[in-house]
């Protein structure tokens, strides 16, 4: 305060009076953009739709109603008919939803760029390595193809005899590269090559990226690790989001990051899955219902079906080597990933209610707990809170440890202490989180302000010992919440206990770390989606999730739970 920061204070000041938000565009540009790492893993994230409940096997028929559903929230959007989000009475900022569609994220050597299509009616398709133009607007009248027309289009590609070129199949692996890397070779190979710039083109401009995978998961750490990155070339990484549909119908999300929070997303792809618990869309059979208008065209013999357009790429020795080497450096990337997904259905949210704490204070603190045991120390603790109760709002940093999360953590190591004096510790611990997440929600927390800080200082060149040191510590625990009904209760059955899902996850921040996202779903079960990396000796994504859940008895038994 006595050096530079009044200084870089007004700077801050001057743009929070001339800009939308002082924070976001910053925040977009240097956290996301600027990242020259790979987005698969590092970046992007992953979305699980149920963890049991399937309303159809079919892969056509779940792909075709999940694109109806979609396509009609992409239609709402541009009408600005989407109903607007509310916390309480608070409205929230729609702002990202813009960007949920068309949107793709294109490298940059120093910098990437978000690229927004507007007028686009396709959809691309990628299935065993071949990729195809679907039209899912009508050309003419703009109108979406039916259920029943998308289900035809996709039984045509999953039928197709076209050979496969397995070259060409790796293409997208070059998504998963550094960002300098895959700058070069896309301008090299694609931007200025006449034979694969509009190809390029074809997919970059795309609503979304659907990927019909040719296996079927056997568990839920195969379904995280199918959507999060796939075989290392099925998945178009630059793109807002991609929605996998595996061979037996499951289904879920590959999303980039830069553009919007998981909640964004995740709200959207809730009114498309809101349908499939009521089968709604599906025959006894499981193929998709005809509309009536599907009856009157079959009818006049009038109906049509849109044949996908088959996607080709020229690819010569050069790139070929390119792709094969990503392509394998992707593969030991992905072996890395140390995955595990905790069901934890010993008590839910309404326990710690009635113990008059906050369900998610509770659960950070056996995360405390649990990390504790697991390192014998304690590390920075990110936990990300939605800051979109104002204007272009994106998150703020909950700072989980806290003197009170310690003190609770030391005194349930000390088997002496009394179960009454634990319980005390643990309740001061919830309450101090509680008013921390809090004041991140209301704009009062320090992480995007002391960012902002050091975005100046480093933008007009005043040197600054202190944001230099705030900067360098690393969130050795990264931790989301991602909420499973952001929705009015009317689109969800009465019993939503067989509609259960772990939520998704994403890779660790750090190399020696772990990347946790939780999800509390309903009163009576929780999930964690576990993540670190196998390279790394000290961290275990199945001992953490060992710690979590003894954590989380331990913490029950202060109360005489048993």
């Amino acid at each position: 305060l006595r050096n530079e920061g009044p200084q870089l204070q007004r700077y801050l000041w001057l743009k929070y009076l001339l800009a939308d938000n002082y924070m976001t565009d910053w925040w977009i540009k240097y956290v996301y953009l600027a990242q020259r790492e790979s987005l698969c893993i590092n970046s992007n994230w992953f979305g699980v739709a149920f963890a049991k409940y399937l309303p159809t096997p079919l892969q056509a028929s779940r792909a075709a109603a999940l694109v109806y559903n979609l396509v009609k929230v992409k239609k709402s959007l541009d009408k600005r008919t989407f109903p607007p989000q509310f916390s309480g009475l608070v409205p929230l900022d729609m702002n990202q939803y813009r960007y949920i569609f068309n949107t793709t994220r294109i490298p940059g050597r120093e910098m990437d760029v978000l690229v927004q299509h507007e007028g686009i009616k396709h959809i691309v398709v990628i299935h065993k390595g071949r990729f195809y133009q679907l039209e899912v607007l009508h050309p003419l009248t703009n109108h979406q193809l039916t259920p029943y027309q998308l289900e035809m289009a996709l039984e045509s590609i999953l039928h197709s005899e076209d050979e496969t070129d397995p070259v060409e199949a790796l293409i997208p692996a070059f998504t998963t590269a550094p960002r300098a890397e895959w700058a070069d070779i896309r301008d090299k190979h694609f931007v200025n090559n006449a034979y694969n710039v509009k190809p390029l083109r074809v997919i970059e401009e795309a609503i979304f990226v659907l990927c019909l995978d040719e296996m079927e998961p056997k568990s839920l750490e195969e379904e995280s690790m199918m959507y999060l990155c796939g075989n290392g070339h099925n998945r178009w990484c630059d793109k807002s989001f991609n929605v996998i549909v595996t061979e037996g119908g499951h289904c879920g999300v590959h999303a980039e990051h830069s553009w919007g929070d998981a909640l964004t997303l995740a709200n959207v792809v809730e009114y498309s899955h809101a349908s499939d618990k009521f089968r709604e869309l599906y025959t006894e059979d499981g193929h998709v219902k005809k509309l009536p208008e599907d009856e009157v065209a079959l009818a006049d013999g009038k109906f049509k079906v849109f044949v996908p357009n088959r996607i080709r790429f020229t690819i010569d020795a050069v790139m070929k080597r390119a792709v094969q080497g990503v392509q394998e450096r992707c593969i030991r990337e992905i072996k890395d990933v140390d995955i595990r997904v905790c069901r934890f259905a010993d008590y839910g949210k309404g326990f710690p209610k009635k113990q008059r704490c906050s369900p998610d204070a509770w659960v950070q603190m056996a995360m405390q707990l649990a990390y504790f045991r697991d390192q014998g120390h304690f590390d920075q603790t990110y936990e990300a809170a939605s800051m979109r109760m104002y204007r272009k709002g994106r998150t703020e940093t909950i700072r989980t440890v806290s003197e009170e999360s310690c003190a609770f953590v030391r005194a349930m190591e000390q088997p002496l202490l009394s179960a009454e004096a634990k319980l005390k510790l643990l309740h001061v611990a919830c309450e101090r989180h509680q008013k921390t997440s809090r004041d991140a929600i209301a704009g009062c927390g320090i992480d995007r302000h002391l960012f902002g800080l050091y975005c100046a200082s480093t933008g007009f060149e005043v040197a600054s010992e202190f944001l230099q040191a705030a900067m360098q510590p690393k969130w050795k625990l990264s931790t989301s919440q991602v909420l499973t009904r952001q929705l009015p209760d009317k689109f969800h059955p009465p019993n939503d206990e067989p509609f259960e899902t772990p939520n998704g996850g994403f890779g660790p921040v750090q190399d020696d770390g772990y990347g946790v996202c939780y999800c509390l779903y309903g009163d009576s079960l929780f999930y964690f989606t576990i993540t670190s990396k196998h390279s790394c000796k000290s961290t275990s994504s199945t001992r953490l999730a060992e710690h979590i859940t003894r954590a989380l008895r331990d913490m029950a038994a202060l109360t005489g739970w048993n």
